[in-house]
């Protein structure tokens, strides 16, 4: 059993991680297409990709039981139904302004996936979602031009400052960890090979 139970770990590591790549490069291609996509990428690949992210969260409660799948599946499901409505014209706005919306399911499948491997909401899945999620807001200003200044300047101007408050909120965090419990990932599992297998 703890053979077959690496075996679907290591498989599932496979199909996750290289559907996301492919996620990605078809994620660049469309947005640097000029007209409508092909038949392949308005209709069949969002459908694959979402039906993965369906295959991959089963396994991931029934068989490898691992937070880490779980949250690359639940982001790989949403992403597929993300792209679908996306290049399908079901929103009125393009790629370019609404990629900030991967930061928003990044943290939901982080918050979702925490909640499932502990059966609770753990600080230590949320401060990283939410802060995930401010990120997404900070550059939904940019690419939805609320702020008109492109974030290449703003980073080139206050890029220092942001560097210095994120160790200062790192160096907070982990002495938190100290204090509360609810921050400090309890288990770890690397039987299947990997040292981030609960983040």
């Amino acid at each position: 059993e703890i053979l077959m139970h690496k075996f679907f770990s290591k498989i599932l590591n496979f199909i996750l991680f290289i559907s996301l790549a492919i996620f990605i490069s078809v994620f660049i291609f469309v947005a640097r297409m000029p007209d409508e996509p092909s038949a392949l990428f308005t209709s069949t690949f969002p459908i694959i990709q979402f039906l993965i992210g369906i295959f991959a969260i089963f396994v991931s409660i029934k068989v490898t039981k691992k937070a880490y799948q779980l949250f690359l599946s639940v982001l790989f499901m949403i992403l597929g139904i993300f792209q679908f409505l996306l290049v399908n014209n079901f929103v009125s706005y393009s790629l370019g302004q609404l990629w900030p919306c991967i930061c928003f399911f990044s943290g939901i499948s982080l918050i979702i996936s925490g909640y499932w491997k502990y059966k609770k909401v753990m600080l230590a899945y949320l401060i990283p979602s939410f802060t995930i999620i401010v990120m997404g807001i900070w550059f939904f200003l940019f690419s939805l031009k609320i702020i008109e200044q492109p974030i290449s300047f703003v980073v080139s101007s206050f890029g220092p400052v942001f560097i210095v408050l994120l160790v200062v909120l790192l160096i907070g965090f982990f002495y938190l960890q100290k204090k509360y419990k609810e921050l400090v990932i309890l288990e770890e599992d690397d039987e299947d090979g990997l040292d981030f297998a609960d983040y």
